[in-house]
């Protein structure tokens, strides 16, 4: 469900137990960059604009590389809250499954030049 409770329901994982490329790939206060080369983890689709801002200041204030990306138009504008920058797809995978279970279940990587 989209809902601004099921969002802050959610926590961001902790950061811990990761080498220095992937806590690299993971935190830093730099925005993930819309179109840029690579790809980022998903954790959170809406399309309440206030609901993905908040949940991304909490990934934010946990240390996390947390941006809204914005794409749609009309009625289909999405709002999602964007979660690190990885070179690869496959490096997006490998850290998508080494995050603690308090990371939600159906995070999913997005090309960053699709945007």
């Amino acid at each position: 469900s989209e809902t601004p409770a099921r969002a802050a329901a959610t926590l961001p994982p902790v950061l811990a137990n990761l080498d220095a490329a992937e806590a690299s790939a993971l935190s830093g206060r730099e925005p993930v960059e819309a179109g840029a080369s690579g790809w980022t983890l998903v954790v959170y689709s809406t399309a309440s604009r206030d609901a993905a801002q908040s949940l991304s200041r909490r990934y934010a204030q946990a240390g996390y590389r947390s941006s809204v990306l914005t794409s749609g138009s009309g009625d289909r504008i999405r709002h999602r809250v964007a979660v690190g920058q990885f070179a690869s797809r496959d490096d997006a995978f490998r850290l998508r499954n080494r995050l603690p279970p308090q990371a939600p279940a159906d995070t999913w990587a997005l090309d960053l030049q699709s945007l």
